[in-house]
């Protein structure tokens, strides 16, 4: 206990026995009441939401969380997840063009819209009001032109815990608006938790312990039915459950295909519906399984072709055809395998998109803002980034963030 940093009796009281009195008031939160204040106006007056959220699990969970807040609270709104291959990394344009079409007078992000400069411009040039959820690092504190932002990372957010999953954050904003009614989410928000990498500590342990009570009972349709096609029959479930065995089949769609069935099957309350869609979800994780098999021994083989250890800190490779979806996986397998920070990089024409993977003590994000110069995007936390960039560009990037590597080695 002492080596986690725990001293006193209260310190160790909370840790060994969590409570959901110990949650933190989600208005401390920057930004949240004016957020919950905009959303009731909104629901009054009949207007149309959108929530946009994103392609992973995290995002795929905190859009289902406020779908179901939403539902509660009789809201008209819609949903947008962005497709991997087609949106690309944060908020789509496709998203905006739609609340245009479908006069949508309040957009709400969720795990993404923290760097979204342009989109939020242009919603606000249409007369639509953002409110951007996100937990991702702000870029040199700059905020784009939102009605609100709820990212407990700002300077002036006097919220006291700052490792929230995006979930997380929609959780609290459920929280905020449906009461102790919101803790019916909290299987979704242990699921984001685990598979998103947050700390299990402090506010994250407490809706993890609760969320896997939650799921002994099986309440949520979906996830009782994503449960059975998995073999997962015990009541007790572990966070290696969540991270290993249901992250996975939720992730595979969003990798895959369309995020869409992910997110249908965490909000259906249709049980032929949520069978069907559970069957889908598992055979789309097998494909997964496969494809990543066949790009990582690829993977593996630039390594040896391209890396040498005594100059590289950090692990660079890149192919044609790689298969976007895998390659956060596959980055993840590479520091596994060598232990050190690992990019991985999918050709397409002229351009890449990167997913990275990190190693204790290594800041990611930092690196990629080091090498900012040569990317055309990016964004992230310290164990995990994405990013964009020009073909041409990729043996600088690689020098560049091995230098980094170096001058913080």
């Amino acid at each position: 206990l002492a080596v986690r940093g725990l001293h006193t009796e209260a310190e160790i009281q909370k840790f060994l026995f969590p409570s959901l009195d110990s949650l933190y008031d989600p208005f401390l939160m920057k930004g949240m009441e004016c957020s919950v204040r905009r959303i009731l106006s909104a629901i009054d007056r009949g207007e149309t939401l959108l929530v946009h959220g994103d392609y992973d699990v995290d995002g795929i969970t905190g859009t289902a969380v406020l779908s179901r807040t939403l539902q509660k609270l009789g809201a008209k709104f819609v949903t947008f997840l962005p497709v991997r291959k087609r949106d690309g990394y944060g908020v789509s344009r496709q998203a905006i063009a739609l609340a245009k079409e479908r006069n949508v007078s309040l957009f709400i992000t969720v795990d993404c819209g923290i760097s979204a400069f342009r989109e939020a411009k242009e919603a606000r040039e249409a007369g639509i009001d953002v409110i951007v959820i996100d937990h991702h690092r702000i870029h040199g504190g700059v905020l784009p032109e939102a009605f609100e932002v709820m990212n407990p990372l700002q300077e002036d957010c006097a919220y006291p815990f700052k490792e929230l999953s995006a979930c997380g954050l929609a959780f609290k904003l459920a929280q905020a608006l449906l009461g102790q009614g919101a803790y019916e989410l909290l299987d979704l928000v242990a699921l984001s938790c685990v598979c998103d990498l947050a700390p299990l500590v402090d506010e994250n342990r407490v809706l993890v312990h609760f969320g896997l009570k939650r799921l002994e009972h099986r309440t949520q349709l979906g996830l009782k039915n994503l449960c059975e096609v998995a073999g997962l029959r015990r009541r007790q479930m572990s966070t290696a459950d969540l991270g290993f065995i249901l992250g996975p089949r939720i992730n595979a769609s969003g990798r895959m295909s369309s995020p869409d069935t992910a997110l249908k099957l965490l909000t259906t309350s249709d049980l032929t519906e949520a069978a069907e869609l559970a069957r889908a979800l598992d055979q789309e994780n097998k494909g997964r399984q496969q494809e990543e098999r066949r790009l990582l021994k690829q993977a593996l083989q630039a390594v040896e072709r391209e890396i040498n250890f005594n100059r590289d800190r950090v692990i660079v490779v890149s192919g044609d055809g790689w298969h976007e979806g895998v390659i956060g996986i596959v980055a993840q397998r590479l520091v596994e395998h060598f232990t050190r920070p690992a990019v991985v990089i999918a050709l397409d024409g002229a351009e890449g998109k990167g997913s990275g993977r990190s190693v204790k003590g290594f800041h990611l994000f930092d690196s990629f803002k080091h090498c900012e110069e040569v990317l055309e995007e990016f964004g992230g936390h310290e164990s995990a980034a994405g990013l964009r960039i020009k073909r041409e560009n990729l043996e600088i990037f690689r020098k560049k963030i091995n230098e980094y590597g170096w001058a913080v080695s």
